[in-house]
């Protein structure tokens, strides 16, 4: 599984949360990684399955003052979730945070 946003990253979503088949040739496969619309699939997704969601930004004043975003999923009662700080877009920290969510993983 890739951690950076694009094709390999939508694939692992795909069959991690949609159990949907994987190829690398795929024109069909979403953008989840990288559009707003792919992003909008995964949170609704995770909501079907009993998750929140909370999105942030920050600026970096260490990195020239990017923009730092992050994306946590979470159960209130169970105390269970799924975070990423630090991504590059939205959609790259829920992607992100959804399958940490799911299993287990912590930040990188």
């Amino acid at each position: 599984m890739s951690n950076q946003p694009g094709p390999r990253l939508d694939g692992s979503i795909a069959v991690m949360l949609f159990n949907h088949f994987y190829s690398d040739n795929n024109p069909d496969l979403p953008q989840y990684s990288t559009t707003w619309e792919g992003m909008g699939l995964i949170v609704e997704e995770m909501k079907l399955r009993g998750f929140d969601v909370a999105l942030e930004s920050s600026t970096d004043p260490l990195h020239d003052g990017r923009t730092l975003y992050h994306a946590r999923f979470f159960r209130r009662i169970e105390g269970h979730y799924g975070e990423y700080d630090s991504a590059i877009s939205f959609s790259h920290a829920v992607c992100m945070a959804a399958l940490n969510a799911l299993y287990g993983q912590d930040d990188d």
